[in-house]
């Protein structure tokens, strides 16, 4: 197996993921918007913790609510940035591919980090770079599983959206919307993601 079957903004290893790669985006002056399963996942935890007034571990463990009933999980993370990083290049997919490392490998850097829950100690290698589909094997507490990596598949241009006018591409990411979801008392995930409307609207098919 080469990615995890099923990741969920409720596991703490793939929350945590999702803020490492706000941190890093964010730092380096990239905007970027989470796309797919990702951001259907963070559009409805943060509605069902803004109606319950709670955070993302409590309705994991809440049975009445049965949280994976409300969100599917995704085995990969869909990400699309700005266009900017490759014409920055020159269109020199060279040039990109060192950029684009040097962002994989601040995410895959193997340090270790305290869990949202503080129970654990997390890192994150990069085991396949690429400039679209690199792969990161999570490490918890020291043992690894093979079958625990991540995916992710980055866009970089309109031409990157499947079944969308590529048009919109740009409009996607000047409407991103910022969220803030909490995990539990001491954590939360912050996200650029597409705006909830461009999620699910089919005018823009």
């Amino acid at each position: 197996m080469t990615k995890m079957d099923l990741c969920s903004v409720a596991d703490e290893e793939f929350a945590y993921f999702l803020n490492k790669i706000d941190g890093v985006l964010n730092d380096e002056k990239i905007p970027y918007i989470f796309v797919g399963g990702a951001a259907n996942q963070l559009h409805i935890v943060r509605a069902l913790c803004d109606k319950y007034k709670t955070d993302i571990a409590t309705l994991a463990k809440n049975d009445s609510i049965r949280l994976q009933d409300f969100i599917r999980a995704t085995d990969d993370i869909d990400l699309a940035i700005t266009p900017d990083v490759y014409t920055n290049a020159g269109s020199d997919e060279t040039v990109y591919f060192k950029s684009i490392v040097k962002i994989l490998n601040k995410l895959g850097d193997g340090e270790e980090h305290i869990s949202p829950s503080g129970e654990h100690l997390l890192q994150y290698n990069i085991t396949r770079q690429g400039s679209k589909r690199p792969l990161f094997r999570v490490i918890n507490d020291g043992k690894i599983n093979e079958e625990e990596q991540i995916m992710l598949n980055i866009s970089r241009s309109p031409k990157d959206l499947e079944d969308v006018a590529q048009s919109n591409y740009q409009r996607f990411l000047d409407a991103r919307e910022r969220i803030v979801v909490p995990y539990n008392n001491d954590f939360s995930i912050n996200a650029s993601v597409i705006a909830a409307p461009y999620l699910m609207g089919k005018s823009l098919l």
